[in-house]
C-alpha cells in the first residue's frame, strides 16, 4: 500500500472493541474547539500506517482514509427535529473518505 502524501488531507476512524462508552460520549457532544478530548478522556495517539493523521491507541478496527470530498451541511435540508441540536448554528462538515487501510489492534 502506497503512503498517502502529506499534503492530502486524511483522517482515520476507529471502532474501539474495549469498552469506551464514557469516552465516546464525551467526545461525541463536545468540541474540539473547546476542549482537549484526549487529555480529558486520557486517550493516547498511535500512528498510523499509511496516513499523516494519528489514530487513538487502542484495541479495535481502525481506518485509514483520504478525504476524496467534504461539504458543509446545509441547514435547509436538516430534520426539524435534529435543530436542537445546534443551538448556535454551528453545523458540521460531512468528510467522504476513500479507505487506504483497515486493521484491527489487539
Amino acid at each position: 500500500m502506497e503512503a498517502v502524501c502529506v499534503g492530502r488531507a486524511v483522517l482515520t476512524v476507529c471502532l474501539p472493541s474495549s469498552d469506551m462508552r464514557e469516552a465516546l460520549t464525551f467526545c461525541g457532544t463536545k468540541s474540539g474547539r473547546d476542549v482537549d478530548k484526549f487529555r480529558e478522556c486520557n486517550l493516547r495517539f498511535a500512528e498510523a500506517q499509511v496516513v499523516t493523521s494519528p489514530t487513538i491507541d487502542t484495541p479495535g478496527l481502525h481506518f485509514e482514509c483520504k478525504v476524496v470530498f467534504k461539504s458543509p451541511m446545509d441547514p435547509k435540508y436538516l430534520d426539524k427535529a435534529s435543530e436542537s441540536l445546534y443551538p448556535a448554528k454551528d453545523y458540521h462538515t460531512l468528510y467522504f473518505g476513500e479507505i487506504a487501510e483497515c486493521y484491527e489492534t489487539e
